[in-house]
């Protein structure tokens, strides 16, 4: 075998299995992110079950607004003590205190996950903590199938394949001319 088949043949290898991997890796981080949105909906269901004795609570209206975030730190609530917990929100000197207790507020896994007030965390329950965790842990392998791999092998699939196309194209050419002239 010549050199430029040797390249092209070395060539389409490397690609195929970069493609394979690539084929595979995406399997595996789809099959992942599947598992773990399943376990995130099993925390929620097993929350909501939990919880489901707060929508009995009354609500409490919200404290504040607060000019700045240091003021309405200051002035945090007490832990009501029924299960319930207030949180804050606002921006640009209207911060509020607003009171949470419904099941869906205490077991939406996007909100416990994105909580970065550390005494509101410390107030979360194992279950509430457990999916606040796989909610994060979801987020960070969360399903984006790789395609620039795929490219990368067509290109070295194609670079590889330049060498031989040249020299096929040089011995048509040769062939062309010697029928051309009357040479063998």
């Amino acid at each position: 075998m010549d050199k430029p088949a040797k390249i092209l043949v070395i060539g389409t290898g490397l690609a195929t299995g970069l493609a394979a991997f690539c084929a595979i890796t995406n399997a595996w981080s789809a099959q992942r992110a599947e598992d773990l949105t399943g376990q995130v909906l099993a925390l929620i269901k097993e929350c909501e079950m939990k919880e489901g004795v707060i929508k009995s609570l009354r609500p409490r209206a919200p404290i504040g607004p607060f000019v700045s975030y240091e003021d309405a730190s200051k002035a945090r609530p007490a832990d009501p003590g029924d299960g319930s917990f207030y949180f804050l929100m606002g921006n640009r000197g209207n911060y509020k205190w607003l009171w949470a207790s419904a099941p869906d507020m205490r077991c939406a896994s996007s909100n416990l996950a994105s909580t970065k007030d550390a005494a509101v965390v410390a107030q979360f329950d194992d279950v509430q903590r457990a999916l606040a965790e796989k909610q994060k842990e979801a987020w960070a392998a969360s399903f984006e199938p790789m395609e620039l791999p795929y490219f990368i092998a067509f290109g070295i699939f194609l670079i590889s394949a330049l060498p031989w196309s040249w020299y096929f194209v040089l011995r048509r050419i040769r062939e062309l001319s010697a029928a051309i002239l009357g040479r063998r």
